[in-house]
């Protein structure tokens, strides 16, 4: 099947389908480059998000919450080029099919002259009690996995850049995921200003009273309100 252009997914809620991205198109859901905000939330199907056929999928500031799959939240396992790339982003509060994890992918994966090829997971929070954050018939490659927080980190080699914790969200059964003070994901990753946010907030905002793990950039789809959180309302 040939490429059908470049398709963009800022908000995506109430979808009874199998799959919210599939197949040949390159789709990319972008936090404050998106004319609406990237939201997925209350889908429900086989997957979340299901790649075939030399297709190309990347969300960047993204939160992917309330969904309910019998699969894998997202499958990239196919036996073509399926690139998945999550950046930047919130996954948690979803329901995922018993023995089944985050994310199902192929164990080739590197960073080439035009583009990512295989599964990326960069700065990004994964909160799935009771899953793993990923499965693949390999060996992970370290590189493409890299500043993360979850609650199972599945397959992926040991690495003193990826934390299991709770992220400690604010109020996540209101579905407020922002992080709260005491969180261990705040000042965490290489800073990396390019990524977008959940709220069109500036990205990467050291904070002096918070010591960084690796740099100042906060994991998952926002960086805390430093104003609010010290109280100065």
């Amino acid at each position: 099947m040939a490429r059908s252009g470049s398709r963009k997914l800022s908000h995506c809620s109430g979808c009874r389908r199998g799959a919210l991205a599939s197949t040949s198109r390159h789709t990319k859901v972008d936090g404050c480059r998106s004319s609406a905000l990237p939201h997925l939330d209350d889908n429900s199907g086989q997957t979340l998000v299901d790649i075939d056929l030399d297709g190309d999928v990347s969300f960047d500031g993204a939160l992917i919450e309330g969904n309910s799959v019998s699969g894998p939240l997202f499958d990239s396992a196919g036996p073509n080029a399926e690139n998945l790339v999550i950046a930047a982003s919130t996954i948690a509060g979803n329901s995922i099919g018993a023995g089944q994890a985050v994310v199902i992918a192929r164990n080739a994966c590197a960073i080439e002259a035009g583009g990512y090829r295989g599964t990326h997971l960069y700065r990004s929070i994964v909160w799935q009690p009771g899953r793993a954050l990923l499965t693949m018939a390999g060996t992970p490659d370290p590189d493409c996995f890299q500043f993360l927080l979850g609650n199972d980190l599945g397959a992926l080699p040991a690495s003193t850049l990826n934390g299991v914790g709770d992220p400690r969200f604010v109020d996540p059964a209101a579905g407020n995921y922002r992080l709260q003070r005491a969180s261990p994901a705040l000042d965490f990753a290489l800073a990396q200003p390019a990524n977008s946010t959940r709220d069109i907030a500036p990205r990467v905002i050291d904070d002096p009273g918070v010591s960084n793990e690796f740099g100042p950039h906060d994991l998952g789809a926002y960086e805390i309100d430093r104003i609010f959180a010290h109280g100065f309302e």
